[in-house]
């Protein structure tokens, strides 16, 4: 489902494949969340036992789709049992999953790309040998600075 709705259709390329297909996708009806997810399951008062260690109101499973025939509900691959479920009553565990940062190693080869570039395009104005020979010593020191901190990350 969600690589229809990201792919564009062949009859008419301004809107998705799923669009052309299905119609309009709506989010409140089935809500989409990452595959694989780890999750808590609600387990309604038939589901589970009154007293004792197995009397828990939720179970570990794995989210595994939206419940395309059910209005708000979900798809999850119980951890115990090992069997797929339908929920309506579900919390996602998916603090795991977090934006991409840049590491300090990241930002000082970047800001040595950066100093380099900038210093390169200002040897080309009218400046004097002697300034021209201190920007290439900088932009070299640079340049062997960025390569340093790289080979150090990478090994």
């Amino acid at each position: 489902m969600t690589l229809n709705m990201l792919r564009a259709s062949n009859v008419r390329p301004t809107i998705s494949a799923h669009t052309y297909i299905y119609g309009m996708h709506d989010y409140n009806h089935t809500p989409l969340a990452p595959l694989g997810c780890a999750t808590q399951c609600y387990l309604g008062p038939t589901q589970r036992l009154t007293f004792g260690a197995h009397g828990a109101h939720s179970m570990d499973s794995w989210y595994i789709g939206t419940s395309t025939e059910n209005y708000r509900c979900q798809r999850v691959l119980m951890k115990k049992t090992r069997a797929v479920q339908i929920t309506d009553t579900i919390v996602f565990h998916h603090k795991h999953i977090t934006n991409p940062t840049m590491s300090k190693a990241d930002a000082i080869t970047s800001a040595a790309a950066t100093l380099t570039e900038t210093i390169k395009a200002n040897m080309k104005t009218n400046l004097k040998s002697i300034d021209i020979k201190e920007l290439k010593g900088l932009a070299k020191i640079f340049e062997e600075a960025a390569e340093s901190v790289s080979e150090k990350v990478t090994s």
